[in-house]
């Protein structure tokens, strides 16, 4: 029922307007309804999602533009919001870093060289942007094949949140009692 409800609002597109209510909403600017988004829109209630992870471990799909784009725009034209979520993840960032980041099925992302120590901020990577082209090219790829009325919305981790999942080794949710 919360579907067919966001479905619904979300059809409901400015038509003739190029930026549509999303970009008008962003600016605050009057819009004839409350644009609709949902964070982490593409997933797991997807056969399509599901089908492509069947196949494809988890950072792979991340690193492959086309994917990462078939999966943003699977939301997008099933759900009919205003405003598509990029597909990626937050600790993508991490690996040119130099850390080993890894997917474990059923555990989620580990790092296999967490910080443990002070002097671990030494070994610390600059990275290089071209490290993460796949994303911008992503990002490329989606935005042209949206509809212009649709927004676009990318995200990243926050410092703290991207050094404390790399500080720490343990399986996700974090245990925020432990030392």
């Amino acid at each position: 029922a919360e579907i067919s409800l966001y479905f619904t609002i979300g059809t409901k597109r400015m038509h003739g307007d190029p930026e549509g209510v999303f970009l008008k909403a962003c600016r605050r600017e009057k819009t004839p309804y409350t644009p609709i988004w949902l964070m982490r829109q593409a997933g797991r209630f997807q056969k399509e999602f599901q089908a492509i992870r069947a196949k494809t471990p988890f950072l792979d799909l991340c690193k492959t533009p086309e994917l990462a784009t078939e999966v943003t725009l699977f939301a997008v034209n099933q759900l009919g919001v205003d405003a598509a979520i990029m597909f990626a993840d937050i600790l993508l960032i991490v690996e040119p870093l130099g850390f080993d980041l890894e997917y474990v099925k059923g555990e989620g992302p580990v790092i296999h060289n967490p910080f443990t120590q002070p002097a671990d901020l030494d070994r610390l990577g600059v990275g290089e942007a071209a490290e993460l082209s796949y994303v911008a090219d992503a990002i490329r790829l989606t935005r042209a094949a949206l509809d212009p009325q649709i927004g676009l919305i990318g995200f990243a981790g926050a410092p703290f949140t991207v050094a404390r999942r790399t500080g720490l080794n343990m399986p996700f949710p974090l245990n925020w009692n432990r030392r």
